[in-house]
């Protein structure tokens, strides 16, 4: 989305398809919900009124998986995982625009995590 230059505007635990697959990893998530997605630009209005940078509009989908992460790991038991999934979180979270990861940053993270654990069958 962020190459594409998408504001999904709605990223929601309850906007997240979950399917299970024969390929590894077995678990796939399909995001949802894209009814109040925008294409923003430099001359979104938001850039241009309050001259916000694209990069911080954009980061609002971070935010918003930030807040996805949050709802996932209240239900999680505390382990080497977790920790690592919470340092993410708080990085989702990170307001300075340069020190929060972008889409494709988190991706990696994630799969990192996924195959150095060796993580397969996870309440996760």
């Amino acid at each position: 989305m962020e190459q594409k230059g998408v504001v999904h505007n709605n990223i929601t635990a309850s906007n997240v398809l979950i399917g299970r697959g024969l390929r590894m990893p077995p678990i796939t998530a399909v995001l949802g919900g894209f009814g109040s997605a925008q294409l923003v630009s430099q001359e979104f209005p938001e850039c241009v009124k309050n001259g916000h940078a694209l990069k911080d509009i954009l980061g609002k989908n971070i935010l918003q998986f930030g807040f996805v992460l949050t709802e996932v790991l209240k239900n999680c038991l505390e382990t080497e995982e977790f920790e690592e999934l919470h340092e993410l979180m708080h990085l989702c979270f990170e307001q300075d625009p340069d020190v929060r990861p972008n889409a494709s940053q988190v991706r990696d993270l994630l799969e990192e995590l996924w195959y150095r654990n060796d993580v397969w069958d996870t309440t996760l």
